[in-house]
């Protein structure tokens, strides 16, 4: 260490005073803006099927239900609103709800005419399981950041059964 304080060699002395008077704008290197940083769409998707064997799982043989309806909440202030979003199944019995923002949702499907519930499955993010099967009809507490896709949230219906006998 020094004793005392040396400018570097090059830079004027802390005294230093330009030789004129005259004001002169301010100029930097800088440069300030504003960013916002928007986040990274969500997908949450799944299927609705009849289950023909009543496992709750969608087997082969297992057909898609098309023109079911689901509805997808945002969880805010410690409840589930309205519903954000209403899509329904297509030909196959999938479902998509698209640009969806971070946040923690729940998925209600409507129950489809002539059929009854046999069960649900919180889908997965990266293989891992999202999501609580909250009913039969409801799977909700699907926690997403920016940029993760929820798969495979899907109900399982099955057709009542009729016995005939004479």
């Amino acid at each position: 260490f020094r004793d005392e304080f040396q400018p570097m060699e090059g830079l004027p002395p802390d005294s230093y005073k330009p030789p004129d008077n005259e004001s002169r704008p301010i100029q930097t290197a800088a440069a300030i803006f504003t960013v916002e940083q928007e986040p990274l769409p969500i997908a949450i998707s799944g299927t609705v099927f009849e289950d023909i064997d009543l496992d709750n799982t969608q087997d082969p043989g297992d057909p898609g239900l098309p023109d079911v309806s689901l509805t997808l909440h945002r969880l805010a202030g410690g409840s589930y609103g309205d519903a954000l979003r209403t899509v329904t199944t297509n030909d196959q019995g999938d479902y998509l709800f698209q640009n969806v923002l971070p946040g923690t949702y729940r998925i209600v499907e409507s129950q489809p005419a002539g059929l009854l519930s046999v069960g649900a499955t919180a889908g997965t993010v990266g293989g891992t399981t999202r999501g609580v099967v909250t009913s039969v009809d409801v799977i909700s507490n699907v926690a997403l950041l920016g940029g993760e896709d929820s798969i495979d949230n899907d109900f399982a219906e099955a057709r009542p059964a009729s016995l005939n006998g004479w």
